[in-house]
């Protein structure tokens, strides 16, 4: 059998004690995202990383938890149940037309100082026809007894969490595959999923498609991180790594090579985030076009010597350390920036970064249609508008 509740707040969970196999679904306004478990281990998604990633849920510090079970991670419930450092059975009550236990769980609160400060509380409601979960609350008590106005953590005002669903299900019910981690998985965003997110935000994304070889060199989108959208401040960004060869076999991933943003605002632009040179990097400014449009480019007075050096014997080398290029779409901001790769000869391995090669690269990502004729898409997408399309 298979613990099933869902919470007022939207909250799905399965528990599978005997496999030691969890599932949970996140409320729809914070994402509806799905995690699983096995053992104490979480495996959880990670929209902005595009990732899939894992988590040691298992108990910290020398506390040690009543019930050492990894069940007690995923409902607050029984979270309070496993890890209270006392447990009371304090009433019989009704509660919300349901009879039922009021458990209480205190786990005290001890300051740097060792001091007792007060006490962490948790109140469990237990069906008393089911012996499942009815509802749970938390708040925070002072040690003089008094309960305060705000936490840093959240915990007060009180917070009520009722089941609306607490159950029992046969494990055949679900899918052979529901506990296991290919279905958190399928929550990965491919480049042409997350291009459209950029679409939805009102942008124009211009790319070059998941693989690009042009007069610079070999552009390739990372398929988990390369496509970002954010919803405020409104803005995107196309990471692409460079692939330089290193030898007839084999080659080397130069990341960030080229980055295009994107921003309904021109001025949120800024220069490069460089850890090793704080403050505001010096440039050059230069008017440019791209397509006949204006357009205009910066250039780092800097040269990668002015980095540190990692190894002691890096080679001296004249090229710029980046340049970035401004220009709009229709109501779309665009930046493209390209940063150096010297290699060990101390040439720069990055054909985009140069003052005619980036004017090139931004000709290449917007080129308008012709008049007349069918507007091109990528990969099969739809054409952001009518008058303005990404090449192939």
């Amino acid at each position: 059998m298979v613990y099933h509740s869902i919470t007022n707040e939207g909250t799905e969970v399965w528990v599978d004690a005997a496999d030691q196999k969890y599932r949970k679904k996140d409320p729809t306004a914070q994402g509806a995202l799905v995690s699983v478990g096995q053992g104490w281990t979480q495996y959880y998604y990670d929209p902005f990383a595009n990732t899939v990633g894992t988590k040691d849920l298992s108990p910290q510090g020398s506390a040690t938890p009543r019930i050492n079970n990894p069940a007690v991670s995923w409902t607050d419930a029984l979270g309070a149940l496993g890890f209270g450092n006392t447990l009371d059975l304090t009433a019989k009550s009704q509660a919300d037309g349901v009879t039922v236990w009021v458990l209480e769980a205190k786990t005290p609160i001890v300051d740097k100082n060792g001091n007792l400060a007060g006490s962490l509380n948790g109140r469990i409601e237990i069906d008393t026809t089911t012996n499942l979960p009815h509802a749970f609350e938390k708040h925070q008590e002072l040690v003089n007894g008094a309960t305060p106005t705000t936490d840093p953590n959240g915990l007060n005002p009180n917070r009520r969490i009722v089941y609306k669903t607490s159950e029992m299900i046969a494990r055949s019910s679900l899918p052979d595959n529901f506990f296991e981690s290919s279905e958190v998985s399928t929550q990965l965003q491919a480049p042409e999923q997350n291009i459209e997110k950029v679409r939805a935000l009102g942008l124009t994304p211009l790319w070059l498609g998941v693989h690009y070889e042009g007069p610079g060199g070999i552009l390739q989108l990372p398929m988990d991180t390369g496509v970002f959208a954010v919803s405020s401040p409104v803005s995107g960004e196309v990471h692409y790594s460079l692939i330089v060869p290193t030898s007839a076999s084999q080659a080397v991933e130069e990341k960030d090579a080229v980055i295009v943003r994107f921003s309904k605002d021109i001025t949120t632009f800024k220069s490069p985030l460089i850890p090793e040179i704080g403050g505001t990097l010096p440039e050059q400014q230069s008017a440019s076009s791209v397509n006949g449009g204006p357009a205009v480019l910066y250039t780092s007075t800097l040269t990668p010597n002015d980095l540190p050096c990692p190894n002691g014997n890096c080679p001296v080398s004249s090229a710029a350390l980046y340049r970035r290029l401004i220009f709009s779409v229709g109501d779309t901001g665009v930046q493209i920036e390209t940063a150096a790769r010297v290699g060990a000869g101390g040439n720069d391995a990055n054909g985009y970064n140069g003052k005619d090669a980036i004017v090139a690269l931004a000709e290449a990502l917007f080129t308008p249609p012709a008049p007349d004729t069918p507007t091109p898409t990528p990969n099969g997408l739809p054409a952001p508008n009518p008058t303005v399309a990404p090449s192939p």
